[in-house]
Protein backbone atom coordinates (compact mmCIF):
# COMPACT_ATOMS: atom_id res chain seq x y z
CA UNK A 1 0.00 0.00 0.00
CA UNK A 2 2.74 2.44 0.93
CA UNK A 3 4.48 1.97 -2.40
CA UNK A 4 1.38 3.05 -4.29
CA UNK A 5 0.86 6.14 -2.15
CA UNK A 6 4.47 7.16 -2.41
CA UNK A 7 4.41 6.65 -6.19
CA UNK A 8 1.43 9.00 -6.40
CA UNK A 9 3.22 11.55 -4.20
CA UNK A 10 6.23 11.42 -6.47
CA UNK A 11 4.00 11.87 -9.53
CA UNK A 12 2.41 14.99 -8.02
CA UNK A 13 5.74 16.37 -6.92
CA UNK A 14 7.13 16.12 -10.45
CA UNK A 15 4.57 18.66 -11.66
CA UNK A 16 4.82 21.12 -8.78
CA UNK A 17 7.22 24.09 -8.88
CA UNK A 18 10.48 23.24 -7.14
CA UNK A 19 13.33 25.32 -5.82
CA UNK A 20 16.39 25.59 -8.00
CA UNK A 21 18.50 22.43 -7.62
CA UNK A 22 21.31 22.73 -5.12
CA UNK A 23 22.94 20.61 -2.46
CA UNK A 24 20.55 17.97 -1.14
CA UNK A 25 19.51 18.98 2.35
CA UNK A 26 19.01 16.74 5.37
CA UNK A 27 15.29 16.02 4.98
CA UNK A 28 15.01 14.64 8.52
CA UNK A 29 16.26 17.96 9.84
CA UNK A 30 13.59 19.68 7.74
CA UNK A 31 10.67 17.46 8.75
CA UNK A 32 11.37 16.29 12.30
CA UNK A 33 10.54 19.74 13.77
CA UNK A 34 7.13 19.49 12.05
CA UNK A 35 6.49 15.98 13.34
CA UNK A 36 3.87 14.77 15.77
CA UNK A 37 4.18 11.76 18.07
CA UNK A 38 2.19 8.73 17.06
CA UNK A 39 1.80 5.15 18.21
CA UNK A 40 2.11 2.27 15.78
CA UNK A 41 -0.20 -0.70 16.28
CA UNK A 42 1.75 -3.89 15.65
CA UNK A 43 0.84 -7.55 15.82
CA UNK A 44 2.26 -9.67 18.61
CA UNK A 45 0.93 -8.25 21.83
CA UNK A 46 0.36 -9.92 25.19
CA UNK A 47 -2.38 -7.73 26.66
CA UNK A 48 -6.05 -7.10 25.99
CA UNK A 49 -5.75 -5.07 22.78
CA UNK A 50 -6.56 -7.00 19.61
CA UNK A 51 -8.03 -7.01 16.13
CA UNK A 52 -11.19 -9.11 15.99
CA UNK A 53 -11.11 -9.93 19.70
CA UNK A 54 -13.59 -12.24 21.36
CA UNK A 55 -16.95 -10.45 21.09
CA UNK A 56 -17.76 -8.79 24.40
CA UNK A 57 -19.34 -5.58 25.57
CA UNK A 58 -19.47 -3.69 28.89
CA UNK A 59 -22.33 -4.61 31.19
CA UNK A 60 -25.24 -2.25 30.58
CA UNK A 61 -24.25 -1.35 27.01
CA UNK A 62 -26.28 -2.44 23.99
CA UNK A 63 -24.42 -4.12 21.16
CA UNK A 64 -24.28 -1.66 18.23
CA UNK A 65 -26.46 -2.56 15.26
CA UNK A 66 -27.39 -1.18 11.88
CA UNK A 67 -30.81 -1.97 10.42
CA UNK A 68 -31.23 -4.70 13.01
CA UNK A 69 -27.95 -6.48 12.25
CA UNK A 70 -25.05 -6.49 14.73
CA UNK A 71 -21.91 -4.61 13.80
CA UNK A 72 -18.65 -6.54 14.10
CA UNK A 73 -16.07 -5.82 16.77
CA UNK A 74 -13.07 -4.86 14.67
CA UNK A 75 -10.62 -3.62 17.29
CA UNK A 76 -10.29 -3.30 21.06
CA UNK A 77 -7.67 -0.94 22.47
CA UNK A 78 -6.60 -0.93 26.11
CA UNK A 79 -5.68 2.72 26.62
CA UNK A 80 -3.35 1.84 29.46
CA UNK A 81 -1.28 -0.21 27.02
CA UNK A 82 -1.20 2.75 24.63
CA UNK A 83 -0.13 5.13 27.43
CA UNK A 84 2.77 2.81 28.25
CA UNK A 85 4.11 3.48 24.73
CA UNK A 86 3.23 7.19 24.61
CA UNK A 87 0.99 9.31 26.81
CA UNK A 88 -1.10 11.57 24.58
CA UNK A 89 -2.37 14.64 26.42
CA UNK A 90 -5.71 14.45 24.56
CA UNK A 91 -6.49 10.74 25.02
CA UNK A 92 -7.60 9.03 28.25
CA UNK A 93 -4.70 7.14 29.77
CA UNK A 94 -6.81 4.19 30.86
CA UNK A 95 -10.02 2.44 29.93
CA UNK A 96 -10.99 0.51 26.82
CA UNK A 97 -11.96 1.63 23.32
CA UNK A 98 -13.95 -0.71 21.09
CA UNK A 99 -14.47 -0.12 17.37
CA UNK A 100 -17.53 -1.73 15.78
CA UNK A 101 -17.99 -1.73 12.00
CA UNK A 102 -19.78 -3.17 9.05
CA UNK A 103 -16.65 -3.26 6.94
CA UNK A 104 -18.55 -4.07 3.74
CA UNK A 105 -20.78 -0.97 3.95
CA UNK A 106 -18.46 1.49 5.63
CA UNK A 107 -19.32 4.43 3.40
CA UNK A 108 -22.83 4.61 4.88
CA UNK A 109 -23.75 6.63 7.96
CA UNK A 110 -23.91 4.61 11.13
CA UNK A 111 -21.63 1.84 9.92
CA UNK A 112 -19.07 2.56 12.65
CA UNK A 113 -19.55 2.92 16.40
CA UNK A 114 -16.93 3.56 19.08
CA UNK A 115 -17.54 2.64 22.71
CA UNK A 116 -15.45 3.79 25.67
CA UNK A 117 -15.51 1.89 28.94
CA UNK A 118 -13.95 3.04 32.20
CA UNK A 119 -11.19 1.09 33.95
CA UNK A 120 -12.55 -1.90 35.82
CA UNK A 121 -15.64 -2.25 33.67
CA UNK A 122 -17.13 -5.73 33.53
CA UNK A 123 -17.85 -7.31 30.17
CA UNK A 124 -20.35 -9.86 28.90
CA UNK A 125 -20.26 -11.95 25.72
CA UNK A 126 -21.69 -10.52 22.53
CA UNK A 127 -22.96 -12.07 19.28
CA UNK A 128 -20.54 -14.25 17.27
CA UNK A 129 -18.39 -12.35 14.80
CA UNK A 130 -19.27 -12.73 11.13
CA UNK A 131 -15.82 -11.72 9.90
CA UNK A 132 -12.19 -11.87 10.89
CA UNK A 133 -9.78 -14.60 11.92
CA UNK A 134 -8.99 -13.28 15.38
CA UNK A 135 -8.16 -12.62 17.95
CA UNK A 136 -4.95 -10.96 16.74
CA UNK A 137 -3.27 -9.48 19.80
CA UNK A 138 -1.45 -6.20 19.23
CA UNK A 139 1.24 -4.12 20.91
CA UNK A 140 2.12 -0.45 20.67
CA UNK A 141 5.30 1.42 19.73
CA UNK A 142 5.86 5.17 19.71
CA UNK A 143 7.26 6.87 16.61
CA UNK A 144 7.42 10.29 14.98
CA UNK A 145 4.96 11.03 12.20
CA UNK A 146 5.57 13.55 9.43
CA UNK A 147 2.93 15.68 7.69
CA UNK A 148 2.05 15.02 4.08
CA UNK A 149 3.15 17.49 1.42
CA UNK A 150 -0.43 18.86 1.33
CA UNK A 151 -0.20 20.21 4.88
CA UNK A 152 0.47 23.87 5.59
CA UNK A 153 4.09 24.49 6.46
CA UNK A 154 5.48 21.54 4.54
CA UNK A 155 8.79 22.72 3.05
CA UNK A 156 9.43 23.05 -0.64
CA UNK A 157 11.66 20.20 -1.71
CA UNK A 158 13.74 19.50 -4.75
CA UNK A 159 13.00 16.33 -6.72
CA UNK A 160 15.95 14.60 -5.07
CA UNK A 161 14.79 15.63 -1.61
CA UNK A 162 11.24 14.53 -2.38
CA UNK A 163 12.54 11.13 -3.45
CA UNK A 164 14.44 10.84 -0.16
CA UNK A 165 11.31 11.64 1.84
CA UNK A 166 9.34 9.02 -0.11
CA UNK A 167 12.04 6.43 0.47
CA UNK A 168 12.08 7.17 4.21
CA UNK A 169 8.29 6.88 4.44
CA UNK A 170 8.37 3.54 2.64
CA UNK A 171 11.17 2.24 4.84
CA UNK A 172 9.29 3.27 7.98
CA UNK A 173 6.28 1.14 7.01
CA UNK A 174 8.13 -1.74 5.36
CA UNK A 175 7.75 -4.04 8.38
CA UNK A 176 3.97 -4.13 8.38
CA UNK A 177 0.66 -2.36 7.87
CA UNK A 178 0.30 1.29 8.87
CA UNK A 179 -2.10 0.88 11.79
CA UNK A 180 -1.70 3.92 14.00
CA UNK A 181 -2.99 6.05 16.87
CA UNK A 182 -2.37 9.81 16.94
CA UNK A 183 0.04 11.83 14.85
CA UNK A 184 -0.40 12.78 11.23
CA UNK A 185 -2.47 10.45 9.02
CA UNK A 186 -1.03 8.67 5.99
CA UNK A 187 -3.48 9.73 3.27
CA UNK A 188 -4.27 7.51 0.33
CA UNK A 189 -6.03 10.41 -1.40
CA UNK A 190 -6.55 14.03 -0.27
CA UNK A 191 -5.23 15.08 3.13
CA UNK A 192 -8.16 17.24 4.23
CA UNK A 193 -9.54 15.07 7.02
CA UNK A 194 -9.99 17.79 9.61
CA UNK A 195 -11.88 20.02 7.17
CA UNK A 196 -14.23 17.19 6.24
CA UNK A 197 -14.67 16.30 9.91
CA UNK A 198 -15.49 19.91 10.82
CA UNK A 199 -18.04 20.12 8.03
CA UNK A 200 -19.78 17.03 9.38
CA UNK A 201 -19.71 18.43 12.91
CA UNK A 202 -21.29 21.69 11.76
CA UNK A 203 -23.84 19.95 9.55
CA UNK A 204 -22.66 21.60 6.34
CA UNK A 205 -21.86 20.06 3.00
CA UNK A 206 -18.23 19.16 2.40
CA UNK A 207 -17.11 20.74 -0.87
CA UNK A 208 -13.31 20.66 -0.55
CA UNK A 209 -13.29 23.89 1.45
CA UNK A 210 -9.95 25.45 2.26
CA UNK A 211 -8.68 24.95 5.80
CA UNK A 212 -8.47 28.73 6.26
CA UNK A 213 -12.28 28.87 6.26
CA UNK A 214 -12.43 27.19 9.67
CA UNK A 215 -11.03 27.83 13.12
CA UNK A 216 -10.19 25.14 15.63
CA UNK A 217 -9.20 22.39 13.21
CA UNK A 218 -6.35 21.56 15.56
CA UNK A 219 -8.96 20.23 18.02
CA UNK A 220 -9.38 17.18 15.83
CA UNK A 221 -7.12 14.20 16.59
CA UNK A 222 -6.45 10.98 14.74
CA UNK A 223 -8.03 8.43 17.06
CA UNK A 224 -7.01 5.50 14.92
CA UNK A 225 -5.83 4.71 11.40
CA UNK A 226 -6.45 1.15 10.24
CA UNK A 227 -4.71 -0.11 7.14
CA UNK A 228 -5.68 -2.95 4.83
CA UNK A 229 -3.92 -5.98 6.24
CA UNK A 230 -3.96 -9.49 4.76
CA UNK A 231 -2.58 -11.00 7.96
CA UNK A 232 -5.52 -9.74 10.00
CA UNK A 233 -8.09 -10.11 7.24
CA UNK A 234 -8.90 -6.43 6.64
CA UNK A 235 -9.44 -4.95 3.18
CA UNK A 236 -10.84 -1.45 2.76
CA UNK A 237 -12.07 -1.07 -0.81
CA UNK A 238 -9.16 -1.43 -3.23
CA UNK A 239 -6.36 -1.75 -0.64
CA UNK A 240 -7.35 1.40 1.23
CA UNK A 241 -7.24 2.85 4.71
CA UNK A 242 -9.78 3.71 7.41
CA UNK A 243 -9.36 6.90 9.44
CA UNK A 244 -11.21 7.83 12.64
CA UNK A 245 -10.95 11.33 14.13
CA UNK A 246 -12.28 12.64 17.44
CA UNK A 247 -12.84 16.21 18.65
CA UNK A 248 -11.35 17.60 21.86
CA UNK A 249 -14.71 18.86 23.11
CA UNK A 250 -16.05 15.32 22.99
CA UNK A 251 -12.88 13.88 24.50
CA UNK A 252 -13.33 16.15 27.52
CA UNK A 253 -16.53 14.18 28.22
CA UNK A 254 -15.16 10.78 27.17
CA UNK A 255 -17.82 10.91 24.45
CA UNK A 256 -16.88 8.90 21.37
CA UNK A 257 -20.35 8.87 19.85
CA UNK A 258 -19.56 11.71 17.42
CA UNK A 259 -16.33 10.48 15.86
CA UNK A 260 -15.67 11.27 12.22
CA UNK A 261 -14.65 8.33 10.08
CA UNK A 262 -13.78 8.03 6.43
CA UNK A 263 -12.29 5.40 4.16
CA UNK A 264 -9.87 6.24 1.36
CA UNK A 265 -9.01 3.70 -1.30
CA UNK A 266 -6.49 3.43 -4.13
Amino acid sequence: MSYFREAMNRFRQRFEPKPEPGPVRDVRALLDPLGRPGVRIKLGGEGRSAFFPSPQIPVGEVWPTKEGLPLDLLLSIDLGEVAAAHRFDWLPGEGMLQFFVDKDELWEEGMMKVLFSSPGAEFVAGPPSRVGTGPHLVRFESFLTWPSSERDGFPELTDAEGDLVSDLRIAASADGAEHQIGGFPSPVQADDFEVEAECQRRGIRYEYQDSTEFQGLDKWHLLVQIDSDDTVGILWGDVGMLYVFVHEDDLAKNDFSRVFFVMQSC
